[in-house]
Order: structure tokens, then C-alpha cells, then sequence
């Protein structure tokens, strides 16, 4: 009795048709996870620089309600923040504009805004976003 003979199927043209759906796999997934990677990273810039533009606009604060402080002292300490944070293109205005008829128990605020087209670097992903805008309101001592 003779036995069938089967034909063995070949190795090679499985891997090659597995390799095929691998690289169109990654065809498809690498540009989704590349928009996830920069949008999160841009994200995360934006973050940063509301929280600096908080934190700048709530020390420029603190100088303003003391009673020594003054409107170029307040100035000063918002770009002292600015500065070590790297904000760039941050604007500073200051209601009243000065402090020297400002009596204790009046209220100061200081609205501090930043474009961000200027304190985000890749420009990939997220666009069209208005300017990063903070308010404080301080209570002159």
C-alpha cells in the first residue's frame, strides 16, 4: 500500500504574508500613536505654562497686597516669575493701574496673559488656541 503523499505547505510563504500584516499594521498604528505622543506632550506645555502664568499673576499678587508694595515692585516680581518659568510674550495688567492711592482693605487684580503660539514648541497637533489668560484678586493690607 503506498501512502499519499502530502504536500507540505511552505514556511516561507506564511512568513512572508505574516510580515506583510505586521508592516500594515504599523502602516495604520504608527501615525495614531505619533498625533497621541505630540498631543499629549503639547498638552502637557500648555499645562505648564497656565500653571506659571497662575503662579507669576499669584506672587505679583502677594507684592501688591503688602502695604509697601508698589506698582514697579508688583511688575518686577511678575517678571521675575515669568522669566525663571520661560514664559515668553507674557503681558502684566494691574487694576488700578497704581497702587499709591490703593487704601488696605480695597481689592487689587492683576489679569496676566501669554500667547500659545509663543510657549509651545512643536506646533504639531493642537492649533488655534486662544491665549492662556490667569486672574488674581488680592486684598491690599
Amino acid at each position: 500500500m503506498t501512502r499519499p503523499r502530502f504536500r507540505r505547505r511552505s514556511n516561507r510563504s506564511r512568513d512572508s504574508r505574516r510580515w506583510g500584516i505586521e508592516v500594515a499594521e504599523l502602516a495604520i498604528s504608527l501615525p495614531v500613536l505619533t498625533i497621541i505622543t505630540f498631543g499629549t506632550l503639547e498638552t502637557c506645555q500648555l499645562l505648564f505654562t497656565k500653571q506659571s502664568l497662575a503662579v507669576a499673576a499669584y506672587e505679583a499678587g502677594r507684592v501688591a497686597a503688602r502695604p509697601d508694595g508698589t506698582t514697579e515692585s508688583t511688575l518686577n516680581r511678575f517678571n521675575q516669575i515669568a522669566t525663571a518659568r520661560r514664559l515668553q510674550g507674557a503681558n502684566f495688567t494691574m487694576t488700578p493701574a497704581d497702587l499709591n492711592g490703593v487704601a488696605v482693605g480695597e481689592s487689587i487684580r492683576i489679569d496676566v496673559t501669554a500667547p500659545v503660539s509663543s510657549n509651545n514648541s512643536t506646533h504639531l497637533v493642537l492649533f488655534n488656541i486662544p491665549d492662556i489668560v490667569e486672574s488674581v484678586v488680592v486684598i491690599r493690607e
